[in-house]
């Protein structure tokens, strides 16, 4: 099984809402769907997700600033797809300029709206930060040339982690990767922080840290030589 991807779906109608997030759910992905920038802004601090969909207009803001803002903050590492029902040319120029891949409108069908989100999703195929390159369609990770052996949970952990170089990723954030009727409580996840940390002594990854945040999650950081990739 591959890593699940995470969604965040800002939307505030309860209908198109469930819907959607059912159709979604129905494919494997994890959606986290909110209806205000705020709620959006909570789920965020749980980890970066694999792709987000905005609504444009919302109880407490504008969807399309909202989507400069992440952009801002994540770059290239955060594919947005932006919902609307506009149908004019200038607001498809005004999402994409704003760090937008794509949008949807609306009403949306189910199946053009999967296809979007399935070539958003297939954007990232590697990461590069400094000496680490995370070839995600091969599920290799490489540090400095030498291969990170890690077991399919790890590297789906290892990606989460990556992907919020610098940030804490809650507890939580990471359990929505471990699903499995067989992997679900915290001593499991425990268990593979402790391997992912030993894969990188094997490979001398001492610029790579891995680091427990007591009560709320993990963090991986990099020394100077690493940057964000964006």
């Amino acid at each position: 099984m591959t890593k699940k991807p995470i969604i965040l779906f800002l939307e505030d109608d309860p209908t198109l809402g469930q819907g959607l997030k059912g159709s979604l759910s129905a494919e494997g992905m994890i959606v986290k769907w909110v209806q205000t920038i705020s709620d959006a802004k909570k789920r965020l601090e749980e980890g970066m997700p694999d792709l987000a969909i905005l609504d444009v207009a919302l109880p407490d803001g504008d969807g399309i600033e909202f989507c400069k803002e992440l952009h801002a903050e994540f770059g290239k590492r955060l594919p947005i797809l932006m919902l609307t029902d506009k149908k004019d040319e200038k607001f498809a120029v005004n999402a994409l300029s704003r760090g937008a891949v794509d949008y949807i409108r609306k009403p949306c069908g189910p199946f053009e709206t999967l296809l979007k989100v399935r070539k958003s999703l297939s954007i990232e195929k590697e990461l590069v930060l400094g000496s680490l390159l995370i070839n995600f369609s091969g599920r290799e990770i490489l540090v400095g040339g030498k291969k990170l052996n890690l077991r399919r949970r790890e590297f789906d952990i290892f990606c989460v982690l990556a992907r919020s170089l610098g940030d804490v990723v809650t507890r939580q954030g990471l359990l929505d990767q471990m699903r499995d009727s067989e992997e679900s409580e915290d001593r499991t996840l425990d268990s593979h922080m402790s391997r992912i940390r030993s894969a990188l002594r094997k490979v001398g990854a001492k610029e790579i840290i891995l680091s427990s945040v007591y009560g709320v999650g993990y963090k991986l950081e990099a020394r100077s030589d690493l940057k964000k990739a964006g």
